[in-house]
């Protein structure tokens, strides 16, 4: 994936019969969409795919506005799930 940027997504999801702690959503730093939700796949659950709603490319962190998010996340700076850390 070479020149590509990695940009910050943020997931949200129809549901989540065994991820309560997932409810909040899932956030992801990756390539593409596709990279993000195959990041997600990978490090939390595969069948987490099935059950995506929405995947937003976010323009900066700032657009997450619930407050427990941002001091409770990883390094969004890699590639990588970032939140839940």
């Amino acid at each position: 994936m070479s020149g590509l940027k990695l940009n910050w997504y943020w997931m949200e999801f129809k549901e989540l019969p065994n991820f309560c702690g997932l409810c909040r959503g899932v956030g992801v730093t990756a390539f593409t969409d596709d990279d993000a939700i195959q990041l997600v796949s990978q490090k939390i659950d595969p069948e987490l795919k099935n059950s995506i709603a929405t995947v937003k490319q976010l323009l900066s962190l700032n657009e997450i506005t619930d407050e427990h998010i941002l001091p409770n996340m990883g390094n969004e700076l890699v590639r990588g799930v970032w939140f839940p850390k």
